[in-house]
């Protein structure tokens, strides 16, 4: 890219070297022929100033498009990472709702338990009380046969 600007430079200073040789010899040359000059001159001066510009433009264009793939590639780095720590938010709520639902069901089987063994101890005087009255009744029983 450098040497096209190197190239349009030397043009320009040929150009500048020939305005200024033309300016000398203005005065020999004769209107219509100094109407093409101006018309050459032009022409030659606009073909500089679109191949600075394009030079300028294409040097401008690769640098954006590199910062722009620089950025791009850091965006979807960025991207990886925040998918990466959702997934690790979602398995932790998983897991902390695992673990949630454990212990309510331990709260579950603790309140069972304990229903039950009041359950056992109300079932176990009740059993002693009719073991006690089968006893006695027994008794009664033999102590009938007797008389």
């Amino acid at each position: 890219m450098s040497s096209k600007l190197d190239i349009a430079n030397k043009r320009y200073q040929e150009l500048d070297h020939l305005l200024n040789n033309l300016s000398t010899k203005l005065s020999e040359v004769s209107k219509s022929k100094l109407n093409s000059h101006r018309s050459l001159i032009c022409t030659v001066s606009d073909s500089r100033s679109n191949l600075v510009s394009t030079c300028c433009t294409a040097d401008v264009d690769k640098e954006f498009l590199s910062s722009y793939r620089v950025h791009m590639l850091s965006i979807q780095s960025e991207i990886k990472n925040l998918r990466l720590d959702v997934e690790k938010g979602v398995q932790a709520l998983k897991s902390d709702t695992a673990i949630a639902k454990l212990e309510e069901e331990v709260n579950w089987f603790v309140v069972e338990c304990t229903r039950l063994r009041v359950h056992f101890t109300t079932m176990d005087s009740d059993c002693k009380v009719c073991w006690q009255r089968s006893i006695d009744t027994t008794e009664s029983i033999d102590d009938l046969q007797y008389y």
